[in-house]
């Protein structure tokens, strides 16, 4: 019923959340954490830029491309910006600034938010952590520095693992071990092959995203690289990228042809981030360099045409993605002599645009919203919480479909299971998958009919296997139980007074 109820790699992160639920709902503190980690993004973008590129303006419009332009998915995140407060959304901001310290060669600051960031998300901490200190080390190498400084400096990575020991230390105290065959099968081919499976996500129109992607950062990569004066963001990116390629082909090998539990965990293709992050920056720049120079050239007009066909292709809001441009740009016009006042309309333009956006309940807008909550829940569904809070205890737990994790937060009750909710211990990621399968299927695109054609038998078996006291069913779902609640698509059965 619950994937934390133990200790889990997200206990920090949740017991984060559980103190300020204190004295606020969980669903505003997901919409407070949302925008905060959102605008932070947006700043720590300006900075890096303006410490790339010396230029203000390059700065300010990579941090609008931050919070608007899709890149491509690649087992990461399609965007940059945030839509619901997340262990990943919390620590992408400190990412995020332990790569402007790694750019201002600030290597100690770097590895300590790294350090921070692996409490509350630990692969991510640690890997960016051994990222920035190996690129570090290798430039220092390569510059022929003392090797003693080199190995004073390599007592770093200690300090990395001992950022690890407030995780590692209770997860193998309390990790009950299942075979790999298990283990890579449920979390990599089951529950995210989009995070890891590349011959599952690169299909063609992927792949030929990832061309354009690659084109277009090609372009941008190697103007800047030809104009910049500054040897040690040139030979740093270049390792970067190296080792990002690296990544790929160590995913490949030992996830899809020779299966290892432990590459499966480390999930290298989430280190793709940082280079999504250094594209729209170098984007940014590009363009701002271009309409400066007056250098509209056929390269110019490719990247130009790629990146908007990137965004057709994604799914992503166009209505969006052109509101928060074209506000930026008249921003542009009317402040351009003063950076402090255009740095401070852009952000709140940025912040002002994604609210308005998110939170406008108009039909002709419901395809462009994406809500900053647990869960998109409409009127129908708010309708379900209200009543479960209202007419039921504390303790009760639901059978739920497999699409209302929605219910934990926002009706505060227990369910047996949803496929959000993932645990990533061993031993309840197998508890979780058995739940799955009993409930809805193993098939994910039929969860829903496999779900509406519970009948009062099946209902009564999973009663006795997992201890609910109610059940959130379809209007078309047959059952004989009383129905305490019913709207237009569903209704809650009550089975407290059913005698075993």
């Amino acid at each position: 019923m619950s994937s934390n109820s133990g200790f889990s790699l997200r206990y920090y992160y949740a017991g984060l959340i559980a103190f300020f639920a204190q004295f606020a709902s969980i669903p505003f503190l997901f919409f407070i954490g949302t925008l905060l980690c959102n605008i932070t993004t947006a700043i720590i973008a300006f900075l890096c830029g303006n410490t790339l590129f010396n230029n203000q303006r390059s700065g300010l419009l990579a941090a609008t491309f931050i919070m608007t332009l899709p890149t491509v998915a690649m087992g990461s995140d399609l965007v940059l910006y945030s839509s619901l407060f997340t262990p990943t959304t919390l620590v992408f901001p400190l990412v995020l600034l332990s790569f402007y310290f790694f750019l201002q060669k600030k290597i100690l600051y770097s590895i300590l938010i790294t350090g921070i960031v692996s409490v509350f998300h630990v692969l991510i901490g640690f890997e960016f952590g051994v990222l920035f200190l190996s690129i570090s080390l290798l430039i220092d190498i390569i510059q022929k520095k003392n090797w003693g400084f080199i190995a004073r400096k390599s007592g770093l990575f200690f300090l990395i693992f001992l950022f690890l020991l407030p995780n590692l230390i209770p997860y193998f105290q309390n990790n009950h071990t299942i075979e790999k065959s298990e283990f890579i099968n449920i979390l990599a081919h089951y529950r995210h092959p989009h995070h890891y499976i590349l011959s599952e996500i690169l299909t063609l129109k992927e792949f030929l995203k990832f061309i354009g992607f690659s084109v277009v950062f090609f372009i941008v990569y190697s103007r800047w690289f030809q104009r910049s004066s500054n040897s040690y963001h040139k030979i740093s990116t270049l390792i970067l990228f190296a080792f990002l390629a690296v990544s790929i082909v160590l995913n490949w090998i030992f996830i899809e042809l020779l299966p290892s539990k432990l590459f499966t965990s480390l999930q290298l293709l989430r280190l793709l981030n940082i280079a999504k992050f250094i594209f729209l920056l170098l984007t940014a720049d590009y363009l701002i360099k271009s309409i400066e120079q007056k250098m509209y050239d056929l390269r110019f007009f490719l990247s130009g045409l790629i990146i908007v066909l990137l965004i057709i292709f994604s799914g992503i809001s166009i209505l969006k993605v052109f509101v928060s441009l074209s506000l930026f740009v008249l921003l542009m016009v009317f402040t351009i002599r003063s950076y402090r006042v255009l740095a401070t309309s852009v952000f709140v333009t940025i912040v002002t645009t994604i609210i308005i956006a998110n939170n406008i309940n108009h039909v002709k807008l419901t395809k462009y919203q994406k809500s900053y909550f647990s869960t998109s829940s409409n009127s129908i569904q708010s309708d379900l919480t209200e009543f479960i809070l209202k007419n039921t205890m504390q303790q009760s737990v639901l059978l739920v479909p497999h699409d209302f994790g929605f219910i934990r937060t926002e009706a505060q009750r227990a369910i047996v299971v949803d496929f959000k909710a993932f645990p990533f211990q061993d031993k309840a990621m197998l508890e979780w998958y058995k739940r799955i399968k009993d409930c809805y299927g193993l098939n994910k695109q039929n969860f829903e009919q496999y779900y509406k054609t519970l009948n009062d038998e099946k209902i009564i078996a999973l009663k006795n296997l997992y201890a609910f006291d109610y059940a959130i069913l379809h209007q078309e779902t047959v059952s004989k139980f009383p129905v305490i609640f019913s709207n237009s698509e569903y209704k809650i059965i009550d089975l407290t007074s059913y005698d075993q």
